[in-house]
């Protein structure tokens, strides 16, 4: 499989701000940043690839669909 670019997600809690965003050059919905996950398969944040033959597609489908590539076993 070819390498694939996640888009990360990002929590915002009260503890947040702008620093993680506007620093790392997120594009993130929300205004208050507190969490960027950015290699995430959670329920509650399940990135998505950006790119390559799994664009669309979240890391936890891409880990069921190609468990040898993605296991890291």
């Amino acid at each position: 499989m070819q390498p694939f670019t996640l888009s990360p997600v990002c929590k915002d809690y009260l503890w947040g701000g702008t620093r993680m965003r506007d620093g790392w050059g997120l594009d993130a919905p929300p205004d208050c940043v507190a969490e960027s996950w950015t290699l995430s398969a959670h329920p509650d944040g399940d990135c998505r690839a950006l790119d390559g033959p799994c664009a669309g597609m979240t890391l936890s489908r891409i880990a069921r669909a190609h468990p040898r590539t993605v296991s890291p076993h």
